[in-house]
């Protein structure tokens, strides 16, 4: 559950000795999508009342903005920083005291995603749906063209929204620069095709995620309503955002949903978003585990390590009960940090029983090279019958060692006398035998 107040401007505090300014970085205006410029807001004010100050402002920009779109930086320095990833502008001044200044620095609107990128990424899409014709994957592959299809359109409609602030467009530009790979690749992606087959006909795997907002206030007013989304949630892992705008946060790295909404004094708000399940090991994984760990264990049997490989199999199988069961204690009443405590606990115990089977695979080496011996060792003793073969041949050369022509000529040789022995002993052994038979069966007289 998430408990969010009203959003205050963005504000950067800095001090020197007892007195401060403060800058105010004004990304609240509006600005539409069809602007071709931007101008970023600095107002900056010494608090003092009898003291004047002497001091440096310094202003970072968005992360997207290049020196060549800076259209007047109101003579203020540029300068790189590495650790930002960002580009800088600061500037000397000097305040009197309750003196405000504003500063505007106009840069370019890059934060348009241009028609021809979203007509490419629609071409690439069905594209890599032809690629997949004729495959098994391909009605698979249809289901995720018509999502990723559906996610076009809402990218094109939020793009085209008017009058948002700059803060919101920045945000929502990034949110769709992180959208549009995972849809151009979707298709092509043997991980998505294979998550997609493995539930088709099932329910989807979901998990809602709890945001409360509360009017501090005596009046009613209207509010932003800001909340940040789990770090490893995708945005193709939001299922249903309501009404709320999906955006990302670079700095914090992770996707924010953001609204506006009306409320009562003192009234509290609660809203769902449905977020798709990733925090669990897909069951057919574990089944895989578990087979593989059998088949495994199954070639040891005759070894000499069966007993090291019933060790490493059970503690595998343990390891996948204790996941099933604890992914089974899991009900709808869980909350997202359930959830994911529960997954970290359950990732590691997999990480730790695929390796224990990657242990018993490497282990499997050491039984084919056993039997290499046993065959070498009967290789050796071809080779001695081979030598004594040749032992023979010279005896039967009466101790001359010949040529190898001369020695195929004796092997000839003495096929050929076995051959003229054999058939003589047959042609003998035929004529007594028909000799025996007339003896016993005399023609009649």
């Amino acid at each position: 559950m998430h408990r969010l107040l009203a959003i205050n401007p963005i504000r950067k505090r800095f001090k020197t000795s007892v007195l401060a300014f403060f800058l105010l970085s004004a990304l609240s205006g509006p600005i539409r999508a069809a602007d071709d410029a931007v101008n970023i807001k600095l107002l900056v004010v010494n608090p003092s009342e009898k003291k004047q100050l002497a001091t440096e402002i310094s202003h970072t920009l968005p992360a997207e903005i290049q020196p060549e779109h800076i259209l007047d930086k109101a003579e203020m320095e540029m300068s790189y920083d590495k650790d930002k990833n960002a580009y800088v502008l600061t500037k000397k001044v000097i305040l009197e005291p309750k003196e405000a200044r504003t500063i505007y620095v106009k840069v370019k609107n890059v934060w348009v995603i241009p028609d021809e990128t979203m007509a490419q990424v629609r071409e690439q899409v069905t594209q890599n749906l032809k690629a997949l014709e004729g495959t098994k994957f391909y009605e698979t592959a249809k289901l995720l063209h018509e999502k990723a299809l559906t996610r076009l359109d809402q990218i094109e409609a939020e793009k085209s929204a008017p009058n948002l602030s700059i803060r919101r467009r920045i945000e929502l530009y990034r949110a769709h620069m992180q959208q549009l790979p995972e849809i151009q690749s979707g298709i092509l992606s043997m991980d998505s095709l294979h998550k997609l087959e493995a539930t088709e006909g099932q329910e989807e795997r979901t998990v809602s995620f709890l945001v409360t907002a509360e009017n501090p206030s005596e009046q009613p007013r209207k509010m932003t309503i800001r909340t940040e989304l789990p770090s490893d949630i995708k945005s193709n892992d939001v299922i249903d955002k309501q009404d709320f705008v999906l955006l990302f946060d670079d700095i914090k790295e992770c996707f924010v949903v953001e609204k506006q909404d009306d409320f009562g004094a003192k009234e509290v708000k609660k809203y769902t978003i449905v977020l798709r399940d990733i925090w669990y090991i897909p069951q057919d994984e574990l089944i895989r585990l578990r087979e593989q760990t059998q088949k495994v264990l199954e070639v040891f049997q005759k070894s000499a390590y069966v007993a090291f490989a019933q060790e490493g199999a059970d503690y595998i199988n343990s390891n996948v009960l204790e996941i099933e069961e604890s992914q089974a204690s899991l009900n709808e009443a869980s909350t997202v940090n359930d959830r994911i405590r529960n997954f970290v606990l359950n990732s590691q115990k997999f990480k730790l029983a695929k390796q224990k089977l990657q242990e018993l695979k490497d282990l499997l080496l050491e039984l084919p090279l056993k039997s290499e011996e046993n065959i070498i060792q009967k290789i050796l003793r071809g080779v001695a019958q081979i030598q004594k073969i040749d032992d023979v041949t010279k005896v039967l050369s009466m101790g001359i060692d010949p040529e190898v022509s001369t020695t195929w000529w004796i092997i000839f040789a003495i096929i050929i006398f076995l051959a003229i022995m054999a058939i003589s002993f047959y042609v003998t052994w035929l004529v007594k035998l028909n000799k025996n038979t007339t003896k016993q069966n005399p023609p009649p007289k």
